[in-house]
């Protein structure tokens, strides 16, 4: 038992002396066998109760008939053998409670008790961190909750994580988690979503290949959000005034089209409607657009007279898209 240390559920960890709580359940059982016996000769008197009741017939009244039959005295008989069982077993429960087992796989964070010490019921003897699961506290923006799956109860997955720690591990190297939990409060300081994110096996114990995840490591958490169909998915810098697209049309002029953003993140848009298959999305900054404007592409040669600088121009395709 030393911090650091490995250990499984069931193993020992501490013992204490248990010859006082020994003698205890010796004791216990002496005043058991007193109440078996007690019950016993008590079942006999009644028997005799009965038997003599039935001589005297009419002359008992009905008030008296369980004193007669000593009912009260059988009652007591069979409380107390109750009271020396539970008696008992308590004394063999603190015998068993000499011996500290490890409630679960954990490893060791702290020890406050050595060989020699004296302890009582409340002594603190070793603080351990569980080794089959790890939580990691990842905050959201609330607006993207809706796109993450987040089960309701115990059992069911929920939108699969990579953990990433490039400062330990290296920027290519993540571990495999799962949505299990969402907090019931936002985050203070940046009022953000709080999601628990669970990682089976974190110290890789049993997979040997897997970099340990660390208590208290400050990680980069990436969602695996619900798969949007029928999609464009642009670079968010293609998107002009928050809420419109260029598009050269087949005259080979510019459309100011509006469009409705299905999702969004820091580099990436994605839009449903407002854009079709073949269309030409411009790409090129142009510093005074006009819808009507003639437009080329870099592969045009420059044959338009009259007209302000062509721009580049990209083919969109509909697809899917993953936030």
């Amino acid at each position: 038992v030393i911090p650091g240390g490995i250990i499984k559920k069931g193993q020992l960890l501490f013992e204490i002396d248990s010859r006082d709580y020994q003698t205890v359940v010796k004791q216990r059982e002496s005043d058991l066998a007193a109440a078996e016996l007690a019950l016993k000769v008590e079942t006999g008197n009644q028997n005799v109760a009965r038997q003599e009741y039935k001589m005297l017939d009419e002359i008992v009244h009905d008030e008296d008939e369980e004193l007669v039959l000593r009912k009260p005295q059988l009652e007591n008989a069979r409380i107390s053998l109750e009271a020396a069982r539970a008696a008992l077993d308590k004394a063999r429960l603190d015998v068993q409670r000499c011996r500290i087992l490890a409630p679960f796989n954990a490893v060791i964070k702290e020890k406050f008790a050595d060989a020699g010490a004296r302890v009582s019921p409340t002594s603190p003897l070793v603080t351990l961190l569980g080794t089959d699961e790890y939580w990691v506290e990842a905050a959201v923006p609330v607006d993207q909750l809706s796109w993450i799956d987040i089960p309701k109860n115990n059992g069911h997955a929920g939108s699969p994580a990579q953990i990433y720690n490039s400062y330990a591990w290296g920027d290519s190297v993540s571990r495999q988690g799962s949505v299990i939990r969402l907090l019931g409060q936002l985050e203070e300081q940046g009022r953000l979503a709080q999601l628990l994110v669970s990682i089976e096996d974190p110290l890789g114990l049993h997979h040997t290949s897997q970099p340990p995840v660390l208590i208290g490591s400050y990680v980069r958490v990436v969602i695996e959000g619900k798969q949007i169909s029928q999609v464009f998915p642009i670079q968010r810098e293609y998107l002009r005034d928050g809420r419109n697209v260029w598009v050269m049309n087949p005259d080979r002029q510019l459309e100011i089209q509006p469009v409705d953003i299905v999702f969004r993140t820091k580099d990436i848009v994605c839009i449903r409607d407002g854009l079709q298959d073949g269309q030409q999305m411009v790409t090129s900054d142009i510093p005074a657009p006009v819808a009507g404007m003639m437009l080329r592409t870099a592969e045009m040669p420059e044959e338009i007279p009259d007209r302000p600088e062509s721009d580049d121009a990209l083919s969109a395709s509909a697809g899917d898209s993953q936030p």
